[in-house]
This record gives C-alpha cells, structure tokens and sequence, in this order.
C-alpha cells in the first residue's frame, strides 16, 4: 500500500471513488452526488493542486485507489493553529486492514507540517468505525450537533472531534 497526496492524474480514480462513497455512505458526508465538488472538474483539478488543503490517497499495488482523506488549514490568522479533516472514506474490502489509519496518520502528519496545534474533524453518529479509528488516534469528543446532517426529513447528528498536537 502507498499513501501519497493526489495528483491531476487521480482526477478520474479519486471522483469514481467519491462518487461511489457518497452513493455506499449517504450518513457520513454532508455532500450529496447532487451537490459534489467532484462533478465539477475544475474544481477536482484546483482541489488536486492545492497546497493548503492537501488530498490524500492510499494504493493498493495495483495502484487502485482504495482511501482518501482531506486536510485543510484556514487561512485566517486567527484560525490558523488548527487543521480540518474531511472526507475520509476507505472502500468496504480494504477496511479493517489499517488503511484507514495510514491515511489518519499522514494526515495528522501533514496538519504538524502545516503548523497546526490541533485537528478537527466531525463524525456522523452512525459511523461507528470511523469514530473507533479516530478516537484510536487520540481524537476527543467535545460535543454533538443533533442535527448535523437532515437525509430525506431524517437528522443524524454529528460529533465534533478534536486531537491536540
């Protein structure tokens, strides 16, 4: 396995794959395949080539791409000291393999590269792995939006998780 930023080239793995999440994992996301960034593909190419909010990818030998999971600093000089995770999903076959935890982890990396002092990051209330996995890290909950996501009329709340670095 290779975990690396994307690049341009991933453009068509890393949409299939967001795509395919949103559709598998409705709860976890607060996009919908409605309202994407990834169906804009000039907005998938600037996300590719951004340096701030950086892209991670994770391969399998075959160079599938099997995990993703974004970082993000604000720009703002007040907000600065921390760094937001988003979108992490690990397809459903390479799950439990440890994959989802190189990708926390370079992530993680990356937000002390970037300077940040901590990181952030929210959680469906029904995504009880990636809650385990985040928490394995070392990630806190410090409170509950009850009504973090509305699917079809129905709230899931989300968590709002932080990791002091």
């Amino acid at each position: 396995m290779t975990v690396r930023p994307l690049r341009p080239q991933d453009h068509t793995a890393y949409v299939a794959l967001r795509q395919s999440a949103l559709v598998l994992e409705p709860h976890a996301f607060g996009s919908s395949t409605e309202d994407d960034h990834s169906r804009d593909p000039r907005a998938v190419e600037a996300l590719l080539l951004d340096e701030v909010q950086r892209t991670f990818g994770a391969f399998d030998h075959a160079s599938r791409l099997l995990g993703v999971i974004g970082v993000r600093q604000s720009t703002k000089r007040k907000l600065r000291h921390q760094a937001t995770l988003w979108g992490t999903y690990v397809v459903p076959q390479a799950r439990g393999t440890g994959l989802g935890r190189a990708l926390l982890d370079v992530a993680i990396t990356h937000a002390r590269i970037l300077g940040a002092r901590c990181v952030a990051c929210e959680v469906s209330s029904t995504a009880d792995d990636a809650r385990r996995l985040y928490e394995s890290a070392g990630f806190q909950c410090w409170g509950r939006n009850p009504a973090g996501l509305c699917i079809d009329g129905e709230f899931i709340a989300a968590d709002h998780l932080i990791l002091w670095l």
